[in-house]
């Protein structure tokens, strides 16, 4: 079963909880951190960000993305983002791939996430 799914046009987590504005975090030399609720992550994001600086690990910082799907409002569905995160979930994506996919022009973004979605995911 998929981590993440659409159900009349609204993105759902595994638990069924309906996620209206979704993001993930991304370590670009490792991959998913988290993902959830915009609001939530941002605030998580800017915390986890400002103590690995203020203990002096700003080299990881640095690697730390913060990626609001609401960005690609008219640009990416429900599904093809639903299909983004669930790649990322289920195969640890790596964050540089990832972040290539998303820096990618909009016919190679769906081109992309086609080819994920055809695979499974």
């Amino acid at each position: 079963m998929l981590p993440l799914k659409v159900i009349d046009g609204y993105i759902f987590n595994e638990e069924g909880t309906e996620i209206s504005n979704v993001s993930a975090m991304i370590d670009i030399d490792g991959g998913l951190m988290k993902y959830g609720e915009a609001d939530w992550l941002d605030e998580y994001y800017n915390t986890v960000i400002h103590r690995y600086n203020g203990l002096g690990l700003s080299d990881i910082a640095e690697k730390l993305v913060l990626i609001k799907f609401d960005g690609y409002d008219g640009i990416l569905s429900k599904e093809e983002i639903c299909t983004i995160l669930n790649y990322m979930v289920l195969c640890s994506a790596n964050g540089n791939r990832i972040m290539k996919i998303l820096m990618s022009d909009e016919s190679e973004i769906h081109k992309e996430v086609t080819r994920l979605n055809e695979v499974g995911y």
